[in-house]
């Protein structure tokens, strides 16, 4: 979830945050810049499929 400080910052800006944060440590995550808004409208295929549960991908 995004936090409230980082509010107003477009998508692609976002991504680059997180980018460079995923670099910094080296770990294979999934990253996901979503705004807490964008979360409750649940708009996004991923905000809905985290709220059921579903796999997307299983190894």
């Amino acid at each position: 979830m995004w936090s409230k400080r980082r509010r107003g910052k477009g998508y692609w800006e976002r991504i680059d945050i997180l980018a460079d944060a995923i670099y910094e440590i080296f770990a294979p995550i999934e990253a996901v810049a979503m705004t807490p808004e964008e979360w409750e409208r649940g708009d996004s295929l991923i905000a809905a499929f985290a709220r059921k549960g579903e796999v997307l991908y299983a190894a």
